[in-house]
């Protein structure tokens, strides 16, 4: 079996292959996946408080104990799937196997902007889910319009001091039940027509610098910022005769509740797919499964 990705969901895939004792090779870019970029974890079953970087080594640990095979640092470029194998291919080599487990997450969309990057994880932040509650009594920012950002905003409402909300736009594209709430707080200032277009700070972020449509810029001194303009699946090309990989408007790979993809012996796990909410635990438990059901399949 290959399982593409490594974050919880392709850990948690590739500890019960090993389990299973099925031959089993993961191929990934980075270790962590999406794990990696929060601040701190404090949703984590068997941890009260762990940051991201000793979560992604216990991840890492747990994975060699079981003297798995792992190629990091490879991209995937496509799945392909003839008769009863598939064949997964990288730039310069390629492998045949009976099942493979796409588990390779999501990726934030990007501001693209100077500190961006320099400041993550030291106040840049993709999830509020994961990181609002280290930002208590903080002065913070949010940047969207959609539902993502005013979800952001209310998981905010009760944890930091003042939030400031940067809309690129003069009306908000989210559910009208969220910017009801949003507008109604005294917490909330608004700012509309506006974009980031810098993020400053030394060894964490101290503020940020915005510009409206006529061109006057302004600098906010905030403690973090939280980049809300959604994420995107990112799912490697996948070829199999007739048969396509389903997926739903938001790209997101459907499977069932065993895991299964419309390909047979093809299974998916984590952020990448339908499931409804985006969180470590869930994706290890997708992982789990995907895992046992790709044993099933290979020994039907």
């Amino acid at each position: 079996m290959i399982i593409v990705g490594a974050g919880p969901a392709g850990i948690a895939a590739s500890v019960y292959a090993s389990r299973k004792n099925l031959k089993t090779l993961t191929l990934t870019k980075d270790i962590g996946g999406q794990a990696s970029i929060s601040l701190n974890v404090k949703n984590y079953s068997g941890y009260q408080f762990i940051s991201a970087n000793e979560l992604v080594k216990k991840f890492e640990e747990h994975q060699k104990s079981f003297d798995l095979q792992v190629k990091s640092g490879v991209q995937v470029d496509f799945i392909k799937k003839n008769s009863n194998e598939f064949k997964v291919s990288l730039r310069n080599d390629s492998f045949f196997t009976k099942s493979v487990i796409i588990a390779t997450g999501r990726e934030p969309k990007k501001l693209g902007v100077v500190g961006e990057s320099e400041f993550l994880g030291r106040g840049v932040t993709y999830c509020a889910t994961c990181d609002a509650p280290f930002f208590k009594d903080k002065i913070v920012g949010v940047v969207g319009g959609g539902s993502a950002a005013l979800y952001a905003v209310i998981q905010l409402l009760s944890i930091a001091k003042k939030i400031f909300l940067i809309n690129n736009s003069d009306k908000f594209s989210g559910d009208i039940d969220l910017v009801k709430k949003v507008k109604n707080s005294e917490k909330v200032s608004i700012i509309y027509n506006s974009y980031v277009k810098g993020i400053n700070g030394d060894m964490v972020l101290k503020n940020i610098k915005i510009k409206n449509k006529n061109g006057k810029e302004e600098v906010l001194a905030i403690d973090g910022l939280f980049i809300e303009i959604g994420s995107e699946p990112v799912i490697p090309d996948v070829k199999s005769g007739r048969k396509n990989l389903k997926t739903n408007f938001k790209h997101e790979i459907i499977v069932n509740e065993n895991c299964e993809t419309s390909i047979s012996g093809l299974f998916a796990a984590g952020d990448v797919t339908n499931i409804p909410e985006k969180q470590v635990l869930i994706a290890a438990g997708q992982g789990c499964i995907a895992s046992l059901s790709a044993f099933r399949f290979i020994n039907e």
